[in-house]
């Protein structure tokens, strides 16, 4: 048999790990496919010789050789190549999908809870595990965050429930379903990969398209897209409507789940109160005080695209100068332009690959009085602190105001990930004088 890993991040690690240990995969040929070149040294030195490599810009010319494929989650499933091969006689999978496969045959079967949506998916996580995890229950977090799932088949004993963030990409050919789904809000990403918004919502309704009529799944009543997925779901709905339309609303649902499992409600409300939020979720890196007035740094470099940047912006009481761009998602900016309009934003500098995109929809909303555009993301701080502090010379008494690096786009036009872009924010922010 001949294996092809077709991506070699975290995940892909993870499914060599288990194909090395699992008896019917260990004797196979496998094959590491990545367009970076610079993987090999990934590879331990041990399996240097049994792992074969194929890199670079060329690395699916020969897909359809392998017998069995698992793609990461940042190759898409409909990607040619991929489907080529299938067509061709190859059994095309992922490491979700063979963890769904591999935990149903696991006696007990731990509780699978999977966390999905666009934005809030890390924090509900978080929070559930943490809720369980503090009511002395035996609980992982894994997926998107966390532990690699296919990790957890070789825990021993394996933890009685499992919370899982799963992205459209993992659930986009996943054919099983979580004992309990939750659904953060949804609105349109990702359309740059997914070929369009009908294809990104059937990825994320396979979440609780395959749960039985007495599984639940919980879901912020007032968001039609999470409606519009749930459509043809049998499971048993548990609708929630938040008190508030911020991002900690998330940490109401999160509560629901557990109550659900019984947990006490002095423990749910001690670890949702102690809850401080994630790193890059608009997450407060530093003040600079004068006599009367601040200045905010907030990082929230996790919005990669617009409905995020959305609730960041509600989320904010004070004046606020944002921080916009990156690399473009095939996205709308045209909400977000409605939004701001309505809100505390008086100044908006725009950077990176997308900004005259944005500037185009902002300008059709008449925005263009509010915008300025830089070169990249450390010269868009520089200029929004400039105009912090000129803000608080025109306004020296109780001006305070916040600069709200909320990009609405993806990063990959200058870094990696938006971790990264969030790590070199903290690190300019905290260098400013």
């Amino acid at each position: 048999m001949k294996i092809a890993i077709a991506g070699f991040g975290a995940e892909g690690k993870s499914a060599l790990r288990f194909l090395l240990s699992h008896p019917i995969y260990r004797p196979a040929e496998i094959f590491i496919l990545d367009r970076d070149p610079k993987i090999s040294k990934a590879i331990p030195p041990a399996l240097a010789k049994k792992i074969k490599l194929r890199v670079g810009k060329d690395y699916l010319s020969d897909i359809a050789n392998y017998n069995l494929i698992i793609r990461s989650p940042g190759l898409p499933f409909n990607t040619p190549e991929l489907q080529a091969a299938a067509k061709n006689g190859a059994t095309l999978t992922s490491a979700t999908k063979i963890f769904f496969e591999e935990i149903r045959r696991k006696n007990p079967q731990p509780l699978l809870i999977g966390v999905s949506g666009t934005k809030g998916k890390s924090t509900t996580s978080t929070v559930i595990h943490q809720i369980l995890r503090s009511a002395g229950k035996k609980s992982a977090l894994a997926g998107n965050i966390g532990i690699p799932m296919l990790d957890l088949l070789q825990a021993k004993p394996v933890p009685k429930i499992i919370v899982l963030e799963l992205s459209s990409f993992q659930l986009q050919d996943l054919q099983t379903s979580p004992d309990i789904a939750v659904f953060v809000d949804i609105f349109p990403d990702h359309l740059d990969n997914h070929r369009s918004l009908g294809e990104y919502f059937k990825a994320k309704s396979n979440l609780t398209a395959f749960q039985s009529t007495n599984q639940p799944v919980f879901f912020f009543a007032d968001n039609k897209n999470v409606i519009r997925v749930l459509k043809q779901s049998p499971a048993e709905r548990h609708p929630i409507t938040p008190d508030e339309n911020t991002p900690r609303k998330n940490l109401t649902l999160a509560a629901a789940v557990c109550r659900y499992l019984n947990v006490p409600e002095t423990t749910i409300q001690r670890v949702v109160e102690n809850f401080k939020g994630l790193e890059h979720r608009l997450e407060l890196v530093r003040q600079i005080k004068t006599k009367n007035s601040a200045i905010k740094f907030i990082n929230d470099s996790a919005a990669t695209n617009p409905g995020s940047t959305m609730a960041a912006i509600r989320a904010q009481n004070q004046s606020t100068i944002l921080l916009l761009g990156g690399k473009d998602k095939n996205l709308s900016y045209l909400e977000l332009a409605r939004v701001i309009k309505k809100s505390s934003v008086s100044k908006i500098i725009l950077y990176g690959e997308n900004q005259q995109k944005i500037l185009k929809e902002l300008t059709a909303a008449r925005l263009s009085q509010k915008i300025s555009s830089r070169k990249n993301l450390a010269a868009a701080l520089v200029s929004g602190y400039a105009l912090a502090k000129k803000e608080i010379a025109l306004n020296p008494k109780n001006s305070n105001i916040v600069v709200l690096l909320s990009p609405a786009s993806a990063s990959f036009d200058e870094f990696h990930n938006a971790k990264e872009r969030g790590l070199y924010f903290k690190k300019l922010v905290k260098n400013l004088s």
